[in-house]
């Protein structure tokens, strides 16, 4: 018990230090927004999903449901139970990838999220990988590593390979799927 706390206090004092770090530059961008740390899980809560999706892992038919709503919020109608888009949850060997989309010549598209990386997050996490699976596949989006100065990325839509800072959260996450829905 003594080892656990020591390592969350040192958790905290290393968060304290990096949200410093990250908020106390004195010019900052005006479009740029500061770094929130989600140091306790879930600040994004996806509600239950009302409908299904034939060929999804029905775990994903909330966040495909949820992708569909912020689509319709932001003026675009869209019914991904229509489309030929498959989903799952399975074993990615690629190492950092937590998610993959791949379209097949016949059109159809299919979206896998990485097991560990489902077991080991919460709902704001999960959102953010299938919306950057979907925006993929079915808005055929490209990757954007664009970042604020002080490291944040500016879409979700980053790639493995981006040094920027994902700050998905309750309070951010308006900005970020204005930016993914192309507002």
């Amino acid at each position: 018990m003594k080892g656990k706390l020591n390592l969350y206090g040192l958790s905290l004092i290393f968060f304290a230090t990096l949200l410093l770090a990250f908020t106390s530059c004195a010019d900052k961008a005006q479009d740029e927004f500061v770094l929130e740390l989600d140091l306790f899980g879930a600040q994004v809560e996806v509600p239950p999903a009302t409908k299904s999706f034939p060929n999804v892992n029905q775990k994903l038919w909330p966040y495909f449901e949820s992708f569909e709503r912020a689509g319709k919020e932001r003026g675009l109608n869209f019914n991904l139970a229509e489309e030929n888009i498959s989903g799952d949850i399975d074993f990615i060997e690629e190492g950092e990838y937590w998610g993959s989309c791949t379209t097949s010549a016949d059109g159809s598209m299919s979206i896998i999220i990485d097991n560990e990386f489902w077991n080991a997050s919460n709902d704001g996490y999960k959102e953010l990988i299938i919306f950057h699976e979907l925006a993929h596949c079915y808005l055929g989006k490209e990757h954007n590593d664009e970042q604020f100065s002080n490291g944040v990325c500016k879409s979700i839509m980053r790639s493995s390979n981006a040094h920027c800072l994902d700050n998905y959260t309750v309070n951010t996450r308006s900005y970020y799927l204005n930016e993914l829905f192309g507002l």
